[in-house]
């Protein structure tokens, strides 16, 4: 029988290795040689070649970046007050100063419905739980999982 402290062990190991998890996740930690995990830094392209590639468009100046995003804004407001003005917003209105728009209508192209349907009589009916024993007995990844408690695989 296994004791208070051993089970208190094992949660503190999941809780460690769900902290690792999230740190990987966020670039806070790397492993070196890893693919996945790798130090954020090495994707970044290197300032000098950004300055001299005509092929990155990557403004250098914060300021460029958002006087562009700015001027595209006021454009394209320009351009939905000028459909406003005419009331040719597709699918859309202004009422009292509020922008309606219509949703989208769901039309099936012929045919498309008897294809979805042709699509799911082909696929065998099987329980999620069945379709995970399967894969386990030609992969057996649940072995690479220890139970919390027992520790067994």
């Amino acid at each position: 029988m296994k004791s208070q402290e051993d089970e208190d062990g094992r949660l503190w190991e999941v809780a460690v290795l769900f902290c690792l998890r999230d740190a990987f996740r966020s670039g806070d930690i790397w492993l070196q040689n890893s693919r996945r995990y790798s130090d954020l830094k090495q994707l970044l392209v290197p300032a000098r070649i950004v300055t001299t590639d005509s092929k990155l468009a990557a403004p250098l100046c914060p300021k460029t970046w958002l006087a562009n995003r700015r001027l595209r804004m006021e454009e394209g407001l320009k351009r939905l007050a000028k459909a406003a003005q005419t009331g040719s917003i597709p699918n859309g209105t202004i009422d009292n100063g509020v922008l309606q728009i219509e949703r989208l209508r769901n039309i099936p192209l012929p045919g498309v419905e008897e294809l979805i349907l042709d699509l799911y009589r082909r696929i065998p009916e099987i329980r999620i739980t069945d379709l995970l024993m399967e894969v386990d007995e030609i992969i057996g990844f649940t072995d690479a999982f220890p139970h919390l408690r027992t520790g067994a695989p």
